[in-house]
C-alpha cells in the first residue's frame, strides 16, 4: 500500500501546506501504521503545483500562457502514520528526535517543491498552449483542465527524482538517529530563513 500512496492521493485527503513557522506534532499523524514497514513513524509529503494563466486569442485559435507557477510541499496528515505505542517507551527527547525528523521529510517537501519551481517556471512560463471553447468561460474551463493535467504529469515525472533526495535523507541521518540529521537540521533552518 505505501509505494501506492507515494504516487497518488486519495479523495478527500487531508494536506497541511508547508510555512516556515510549521512545526508537525504527533497528533497530526492519523493514518494507520503499516505493518509491513519496520519504521516507527512514516511521513508522505506531496509537491502541489498551482498556477495562473490568461487566454490569449490569436486568429480563430485561442491559446493560453502561463502568468504564474508556484509549487509547494504538503504533509499528508490523513496517511501519514506513528505507532503511538511504540512512542511511549522512548525518552522526551528521542520523541522530540523523531518527530524533528519526520519534520525533515515535509521541510525535503518543500525545498525540492522550490527547485522544480524554478525548473518548471523556465520552462513553461514562455510557452502558449492551444485550448477550445466559444465562450470566455468555456475557454478558461478548458484551459484550467489543460494547464492542471501538464503540471500534474511534471508532478509524477519528478516524483522519482524526489523520491531519491528522500531517500538519501534517511539513508544519510539512519533515520533521525545519526548526527547527519543536526547537518539536516540546519539546512533545514535556511530553508525557513529563506521565505
Amino acid at each position: 500500500m505505501s509505494d501506492y500512496l507515494e504516487y497518488i492521493l486519495l479523495p478527500n485527503e487531508t494536506l497541511i501546506p508547508w510555512t516556515k513557522d510549521l512545526r508537525l506534532r504527533w497528533s497530526e499523524f492519523e493514518g494507520k501504521p503499516d505493518d509491513n514497514m519496520p519504521w516507527d513513524a512514516y511521513t508522505y509529503t506531496w509537491i502541489k503545483f498551482d498556477f495562473n494563466l490568461k487566454i490569449i486569442n490569436r486568429d480563430s485559435q485561442p491559446r493560453f500562457k502561463f502568468t504564474d507557477i508556484k509549487a509547494k510541499g504538503y504533509f499528508r496528515k490523513s496517511v501519514s502514520w506513528v505507532r503511538k505505542e511504540r512512542l511511549t517507551r522512548f525518552s522526551k527527547w528521542s520523541q522530540k528526535t523523531l518527530l524533528k525528523h519526520e519534520q525533515g521529510h515535509l521541510d525535503l517537501a518543500e525545498e525540492y517543491a522550490r527547485i522544480e519551481q524554478s525548473r518548471v517556471r523556465s520552462k513553461l512560463l514562455k510557452k502558449s498552449f492551444s485550448c477550445k471553447g466559444k465562450t470566455p468561460q468555456d475557454k478558461r474551463k478548458d484551459a484550467n483542465q489543460i494547464a492542471r493535467g501538464i503540471l500534474d504529469k511534471i508532478a509524477l515525472e519528478i516524483r522519482a527524482e524526489w523520491r531519491k533526495f528522500e531517500d538519501r535523507y534517511d539513508e544519510d541521518t539512519r533515520h533521525g538517529t545519526d548526527m547527519n540529521q543536526l547537518w539536516y537540521n540546519a539546512r533545514f533552518d535556511k530553508l525557513r530563513a529563506q521565505v
